[in-house]
């Protein structure tokens, strides 16, 4: 038992105590492609969300929202964002961000934003203007626990033939995230919010 309980010490000692994680980032919790479907590539604009906007062709309906959110955000005391958009192909994404694009494609969106502390963050979710209460309203909406996300949650997913649409938005700690996914399913998409949600520590 000595030897044992030696032999334990000297694994400590040589061990030391598992070093902590470095703190989550927009970066470190953003969307990757091993979050989504087989073969879906990062978008060019992809990066800094003051960045992406400014690169963002105007009029599209995708980069306004995000505007629309971030602004949003950024009242409520946002100190940085990362948006994260993939598709099948380059070619595809450059079709994603042009007005006359009318065709829905297989593609995702993704917003992630630190806050000072979990509190602010918390605010944000409450108030900021992402059309809650209607999406909340929509069968096949989702909220709190039961999305698999946090308390603070609402998903909206709707498959219809070879179609579909998923939003997922929650907030987790000091993090608030924005998941927009077209025809990939819901279920893949619903994944890959959880895969998002997965590295927020």
């Amino acid at each position: 038992m000595r030897l044992i309980a030696l032999l334990a010490f000297g694994l400590v000692a040589v061990c030391g105590t598992p070093a902590k994680p470095p703190p989550a980032t927009v970066q470190s919790v953003a969307l990757k492609a091993s979050d989504l479907p087989k073969g879906m590539v990062l978008c060019g604009l992809s990066g800094d969300i003051d960045t992406f906007l400014k690169g963002a062709p105007a009029n599209n309906q995708y980069a306004t929202q995000l505007q629309s959110d971030w602004n949003a955000f950024k009242a409520l005391g946002a100190q940085q964002g990362y948006v994260g958009v993939f598709a099948n192909s380059q070619t595809d994404c450059h079709n994603a961000f042009t007005s006359s694009t009318s065709n829905l494609m297989p593609l995702v969106a993704s917003m992630v934003v630190r806050f000072k502390n979990p509190a602010a963050a918390a605010k944000a979710y409450t108030e900021a203007d992402v059309q809650q209460s209607q999406i909340a309203s929509l069968p096949g909406a989702q909220q709190g626990a039961g999305t698999g996300l946090s308390k603070n949650s609402l998903t909206f997913g709707d498959n219809e033939q070879s179609q579909s649409i998923f939003f997922g938005y929650w907030q987790n700690g000091r993090f608030m995230a924005l998941l927009l996914a077209t025809n990939i399913g819901t279920k893949p998409a619903l994944q890959a919010a959880q895969h998002v949600n997965s590295r927020i520590h």
